[in-house]
């Protein structure tokens, strides 16, 4: 380099422009990024619904087989159970044939069993609700989850499952 080469007589001058020569690329990259935010967003909403769907559905079926139950407990088996004494007393009195009694005795019968069903369903959806919900829920069952010999006591009265 020359001596009087020191820079003390440079000048610099830059300019500087900026080319929109990527602009589309960017664009359609953060219009790509948008597009998948707003296609997780709809499929959280998406599942959310049907989240929500299962719980509905899983509540609906609880309570139509709790009503169910509900009807067996205080009316079917309590008129049943009316109609066997009464069939027998009848029977005792002459005013009925005997297979008018085990006909009556049978449908006490079938309605024992049918009410038992319904208790296992019950039992059967209250935990298809937890599992929806994910996690226990504070329902007392009526039946003999919690009275365990009231079925039993019923036939006791009358000597067990014998007319």
């Amino acid at each position: 380099l020359s001596p009087v080469a020191t820079g003390e007589d440079a000048w610099w001058l830059g300019f500087g422009v900026n080319l929109p020569i990527w602009q589309d690329k960017l664009d359609a990259a953060e219009r790509e990024a948008y597009q998948a935010r707003l296609e997780a967003a709809a499929k959280l909403a998406a599942e959310q619904n049907n989240v929500a769907f299962r719980i509905r559905d899983a509540m609906a079926r609880f309570n139509t087989q709790r009503e169910q139950v509900t009807l067996f407990e205080e009316t079917l088996l309590p008129q049943a159970q009316h109609t066997v004494e009464a069939s027998m007393n009848s029977y005792r009195t002459g005013d009925v044939d005997f297979l008018t009694v085990i006909e009556h005795w049978r449908r006490l019968l079938n309605f024992k069993l049918a009410y038992h069903k319904a208790i296992d369903q019950l039992a059967q959806d209250l935990a298809d609700v937890e599992q929806q919900v994910g996690e226990d829920l504070p329902i007392t069952q009526s039946g003999p989850a919690n009275q365990p010999d009231q079925a039993t006591n019923s036939d006791s009265k009358h000597g067990g499952d014998s007319p």
